[in-house]
């Protein structure tokens, strides 16, 4: 490997490791949040409803998982979500549909951001090349 690849290997594995430690403080420390939560009501109160469907189990619960399951910056793992779900007394097309519907809204969340952001961070991580490319 030459040293602008050890270069960019070093750069992406800092990334990654940045990432992580950021996801694991915010998860670890959610309590810290609740605050800035608690100061806007419509968002207080969002949270707590997406949280109570959740740990319900109901389909809106399902929906609600899969929809932030498949944003980008949540790891969760929505084929064991989808499975306990269909040992639960739950019509398995309605399971299915509800999966699908809220996958969709998440991508579609992704892509909305991906389309808003993607020239500013490619300026930002390729500097040189963008300018080329342009």
């Amino acid at each position: 490997m030459n040293k602008s690849g050890k270069s960019k290997f070093l750069n992406k594995l800092i990334l990654i490791l940045v990432l992580g430690a950021l996801f694991y403080l915010l998860y670890y420390n959610k309590e810290f949040f609740y605050p800035f939560l608690q100061k806007s009501p419509a968002i207080w109160q969002l949270y707590q409803h997406s949280t109570f469907q959740i740990e319900q189990r109901t389909l809106l619960g399902l929906f609600y998982a899969n929809a932030f399951g498949s944003l980008f910056f949540i790891v969760i793992p929505l084929e064991l979500i989808f499975i306990y779900y269909s040992f639960l007394s739950f019509n398995p097309i309605l399971l299915i549909l509800i999966s699908l519907v809220g996958t969709a809204v998440g991508m579609a969340f992704n892509y909305l951001v991906g389309y808003i952001f993607s020239k500013t961070l490619l300026r930002l991580v390729m500097k040189n090349t963008f300018e080329k490319m342009k």
